[in-house]
Protein backbone atom coordinates (compact mmCIF):
# COMPACT_ATOMS: atom_id res chain seq x y z
CA UNK A 1 0.00 0.00 0.00
CA UNK A 2 1.42 3.39 -0.92
CA UNK A 3 1.47 6.45 1.33
CA UNK A 4 -1.46 8.15 -0.40
CA UNK A 5 -3.68 5.10 0.09
CA UNK A 6 -2.65 4.79 3.74
CA UNK A 7 -3.46 8.47 4.38
CA UNK A 8 -6.80 8.14 2.59
CA UNK A 9 -7.73 5.23 4.83
CA UNK A 10 -6.66 7.06 7.98
CA UNK A 11 -8.78 10.07 6.97
CA UNK A 12 -11.78 7.79 6.49
CA UNK A 13 -11.46 5.87 9.73
CA UNK A 14 -10.46 8.69 12.11
CA UNK A 15 -13.93 10.32 12.42
CA UNK A 16 -15.66 6.95 12.95
CA UNK A 17 -13.08 5.87 15.52
CA UNK A 18 -13.40 9.23 17.27
CA UNK A 19 -17.18 8.82 17.51
CA UNK A 20 -16.78 5.31 18.96
CA UNK A 21 -14.26 6.47 21.56
CA UNK A 22 -16.41 9.48 22.52
CA UNK A 23 -19.49 7.29 22.97
CA UNK A 24 -17.53 4.72 24.99
CA UNK A 25 -16.23 7.43 27.33
CA UNK A 26 -19.74 8.86 27.79
CA UNK A 27 -21.18 5.41 28.51
CA UNK A 28 -18.45 4.70 31.05
CA UNK A 29 -19.11 8.05 32.74
CA UNK A 30 -22.84 7.28 32.94
CA UNK A 31 -22.16 3.90 34.55
CA UNK A 32 -19.77 5.44 37.07
CA UNK A 33 -22.27 8.17 37.92
CA UNK A 34 -24.98 5.56 38.46
CA UNK A 35 -22.70 3.60 40.77
CA UNK A 36 -21.94 6.75 42.77
CA UNK A 37 -25.59 7.85 42.91
CA UNK A 38 -27.28 4.60 43.92
CA UNK A 39 -26.00 3.32 47.28
CA UNK A 40 -25.52 -0.40 47.82
CA UNK A 41 -28.53 -2.34 49.08
CA UNK A 42 -31.09 -0.11 47.34
CA UNK A 43 -32.02 -2.85 44.91
CA UNK A 44 -35.18 -3.60 46.90
CA UNK A 45 -36.82 -0.37 45.74
CA UNK A 46 -39.47 -0.39 43.02
CA UNK A 47 -37.14 1.05 40.37
CA UNK A 48 -34.53 -1.69 40.85
CA UNK A 49 -35.52 -3.75 37.80
CA UNK A 50 -35.51 -0.73 35.51
CA UNK A 51 -32.23 0.55 36.92
CA UNK A 52 -30.60 -2.87 36.50
CA UNK A 53 -31.87 -3.20 32.92
CA UNK A 54 -30.48 0.21 31.98
CA UNK A 55 -27.15 -0.45 33.69
CA UNK A 56 -26.82 -3.85 32.01
CA UNK A 57 -27.66 -2.35 28.61
CA UNK A 58 -25.05 0.37 29.09
CA UNK A 59 -22.43 -2.18 30.16
CA UNK A 60 -23.15 -4.28 27.06
CA UNK A 61 -23.04 -1.18 24.86
CA UNK A 62 -19.67 -0.22 26.34
CA UNK A 63 -18.29 -3.73 25.77
CA UNK A 64 -19.39 -3.66 22.11
CA UNK A 65 -17.92 -0.19 21.57
CA UNK A 66 -14.59 -1.24 23.05
CA UNK A 67 -14.59 -4.39 20.93
CA UNK A 68 -15.23 -2.32 17.80
CA UNK A 69 -12.49 0.18 18.71
CA UNK A 70 -9.89 -2.55 19.17
CA UNK A 71 -11.06 -4.81 16.31
CA UNK A 72 -8.05 -5.60 14.14
CA UNK A 73 -9.84 -7.80 11.62
CA UNK A 74 -9.39 -7.19 7.90
CA UNK A 75 -13.11 -7.09 7.11
CA UNK A 76 -14.85 -3.72 6.86
CA UNK A 77 -17.27 -2.87 9.70
CA UNK A 78 -20.98 -3.45 9.16
CA UNK A 79 -22.00 -0.15 10.74
CA UNK A 80 -23.06 2.77 8.53
CA UNK A 81 -22.57 0.81 5.31
CA UNK A 82 -25.23 2.82 3.53
CA UNK A 83 -23.87 6.22 4.56
CA UNK A 84 -20.32 6.03 3.22
CA UNK A 85 -17.83 3.48 2.00
CA UNK A 86 -15.27 2.41 4.57
CA UNK A 87 -11.72 1.54 3.53
CA UNK A 88 -12.78 0.79 -0.01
Amino acid sequence: MNTDEALRRVRQIAPVLGDDVRTAVQTHAALEAANDTIPGGVMNDEFAATFNAIQNALALKLALELARIFDLSKRPPQRNRTKRPFLS
